[in-house]
């Protein structure tokens, strides 16, 4: 499983969004946003909701969920995608990429790479406000 990993706490809590009931997400799954409910990140450049905070199982009839928005993080660039020190990374499916202008002006941006990555390779991402 693909997951995002806290590595610094910021200042600020983990926000509640509305989510599906029915739906299992996993703490540390990164969320994309639809009118204000968060779900399981799928193609390419959807807008960032953030990072699940904590597991919800597709039992317990929950219609919210905690979701962290800023913070550092490890989070996996995925396969075949390289990215650099300073890129803008945006959303595609449960692993992050370098934006276009378009797509981090449209919402999608993730938040900052801190260090340079391979191909696959979890690396350090400064979101939200520690941007």
């Amino acid at each position: 499983m693909v997951t995002a990993t806290k590595i610094e706490n910021s200042i600020f809590n983990a926000r509640r969004y509305t989510c599906l009931s029915g739906v299992a997400i996993t703490k540390g799954d990164l969320l994309m946003l639809s009118d204000n409910t968060a779900s399981l990140g799928t193609g390419v450049a959807p807008v960032f909701a953030g990072v699940c905070a904590g597991d919800k199982s597709a039992s317990d009839y929950s219609e919210s969920i905690s979701v962290w928005t800023d913070g550092i993080f490890d989070i996996p660039v995925a396969p075949n995608i390289t990215c650099s020190t300073g890129d803008l990374l945006v959303l595609s499916g449960q692993y992050v990429i370098p934006g276009e202008v378009a797509q981090v002006m449209s919402g999608a941006l993730v938040g900052k790479a801190l260090e340079t990555a391979s191909a696959g390779e979890t690396i350090r991402v400064s979101l939200g406000r520690a941007i």
